[in-house]
């Protein structure tokens, strides 16, 4: 019971690290401290939700780990729902999509996905 507290609590710091990181460095370095308008508009619109965005996924791509391991339900695989055929169409989807939307600058790390 110890151990996995302290590696919770380990693993906690490390987040809270990270999302310092990634709230303080970038294209354009600032201190949370001292913001001017520019910094702040950075950090709520481009960064924070950049940030959100990679919790949510990775909490949701957890939640389906715990879900396929502790009901040990081979429906659960991908292959099985039809998601592994398509794993090769979906950088591929959101290319185009991007561009669609006039997003072709941020689209690359879509489109640079591993091939299968």
């Amino acid at each position: 019971m110890k151990r996995s507290a302290i590696s919770y609590l380990v693993l906690a710091v490390l987040l809270v690290v990270t999302v310092w990181i990634a709230l303080t460095n970038g294209a354009s370095h600032f201190s949370l401290l001292k913001m001017t308008a520019t910094d702040a508009n950075t950090l709520f619109n481009i960064r924070l939700p950049r940030i959100i965005t990679a919790l949510m996924a990775g909490a949701m791509l957890s939640v389906g780990a715990f879900f396929q391991a502790a009901l040990r339900n081979p429906i659960a695989d991908p292959g099985i729902m039809g998601f592994q055929p398509a794993r090769p169409c979906s950088p591929l989807s959101g290319h185009f999509c991007c561009q669609v939307f006039s997003l072709a600058r941020s689209s690359s790390p879509l489109s640079a996905g591993p091939s299968p």
